[in-house]
């Protein structure tokens, strides 16, 4: 039965011959893939050489050759019969086959002939096979073979502390999600947010825009079709009763035109709202549909420069980005994503500034440590834009942790020591 290699054998310390045991000898060294090769027995191949080679012509070979084996007083490779059984990609090893007489241990010399042209035609072959493009091929194939299981072993062994870890991590990110101090464990308790389409945090700027122009309109358009409310009045105001109650003049109350009212209304919220705002209209060059019918391809190039000063942003990505959007309405031009991005994420009015207008007051209190401004910023970013507790993946954090042999069972890690509340019985029972 085969054996294969195991992680344990990765860890071993390899001693390499000393210059005593060297011979002179031609034989080209090879990058070994691992002292254990899969399929390849030591018990039944390393024991059993060529009875031309001397003890010490035996450990020669092998130091040059990790990748040589003997098996009933034949050669043949290890690495190439280990990677048979697996095969080598196609498009790695295009017109490459391996030879079978290596893979099956057949690499002999014939008894005629001297010892020493046994020993030149036999030193031939292992150079032949060493250069080989087949050999080379699978000597890739094996290193990629036994990396892949290492990974794979290491993180079998820590997936036990991966859990562990991500426990902490998903505490330390709803501390600050919440904005608490790292001894304060009792937030679990997530508000609601208040509905309504203004107060939504997922609205853009031009959607919004649209929105309150649409407002406008209707609120206009009372003028010419009065509503609900307003024809019960008028036809209150004709009959002099309204559900069974008699109206009375007043002469006190002053009667108010109702198209100069709403036409007052209407020009007041154009003029508190600014639509002609110039952000506004360059973010509008991004909204399809305000397009003309045929396009040019410099087509909101200004707008998009002016965007990109206001932003910070790479203005020759966002240009590509842009006609490349043009040339296909349809696509997501991979450039023109961080000023999508701007877009979505600009304040559409007080109302999201209120939200977290007093917050960095509360992350640098005088009761929390002294803070740097890179770390307000981050938990401020938390704070503001990161995702609820219950979608936060710590996984690709505590890899980077682990790797730094961070984990949270650690010894070298500072422990947390919870302290256990006075007893109070008496109060206890009381309640």
């Amino acid at each position: 039965m085969k054996r294969k290699g195991d992680i344990a054998d990765f860890f071993v310390k390899r001693h390499k011959s000393g210059p005593d045991q060297a011979q002179a000898d031609p034989t080209p060294k090879t990058s070994s893939p691992g002292s254990s090769q899969p399929g390849a027995s030591q018990a039944n191949i390393n024991n059993d050489w060529p009875d031309l080679w001397s003890a010490k012509q035996t450990e020669d070979f092998k130091s040059k050759n990790p990748w040589l084996g003997s098996k009933n007083k034949k050669l043949g490779c290890l690495v190439c019969s280990s990677v048979n059984s697996i095969g080598i990609d196609k498009e790695q090893g295009q017109g490459v086959s391996l030879s079978r007489e290596w893979m099956n241990f057949e690499i002999q010399v014939s008894g005629q002939g001297s010892r020493t042209t046994s020993l030149s035609i036999l030193r031939n072959k292992v150079r032949k096979h060493a250069l080989s493009k087949a050999h080379t091929q699978a000597v890739k194939v094996a290193e990629q073979q036994k990396e892949a299981a290492i990974e794979n072993a290491v993180e079998t062994m820590t997936e036990s502390y991966m859990k562990e870890t991500e426990a902490v991590f998903r505490t330390a990110y709803h501390l600050a999600k919440k904005n608490r101090p790292f001894s304060d464990h009792e937030s679990l308790i997530e508000l609601q947010e208040l509905n309504g389409e203004l107060q939504s945090r997922s609205i853009t700027l031009l959607r919004a825009e649209h929105l309150l122009k649409r407002s406008i309109r209707v609120i206009q358009s009372f003028k010419e079709s009065p509503g609900e409310k307003y024809s019960e009045a008028l036809e209150a105001k004709q009959t002099g009763e309204y559900r069974s109650i008699a109206l009375k003049t007043n002469a006190k109350l002053k009667s108010i035109n109702p198209g100069q009212f709403l036409q007052s209304l209407v020009n007041n919220l154009e003029k508190r709202l600014s639509f002609e705002d110039e952000t506004i209209m360059d973010l509008s060059i991004l909204d399809q549909s305000k397009w003309p019918s045929k396009p040019s391809i410099r087509h909101g190039e200004e707008q998009v420069k002016r965007l990109c000063k206001r932003f910070n942003l790479c203005t020759d990505q966002a240009l590509n980005g842009m006609r490349d959007l043009l040339e296909e309405p349809s696509s997501e031009p991979k450039d023109l994503k961080p000023l999508m991005n701007c877009m979505k994420t600009f304040p559409v009015g007080t109302a999201e500034c209120e939200r977290n207008f007093s917050l960095m007051n509360n992350i640098s209190s005088d009761k929390r440590a002294v803070l740097l401004i890179s770390n307000i910023s981050n938990l401020m970013m938390i704070n503001i834009n990161g995702p609820p507790t219950s979608k936060f993946d710590p996984r690709k954090y505590t890899r980077t942790w682990l790797k730094s042999h961070r984990a949270a069972s650690s010894v070298r890690s500072r422990q947390c020591s919870v302290k256990a509340p006075a007893e109070s019985k008496f109060v206890w029972n009381i309640l």
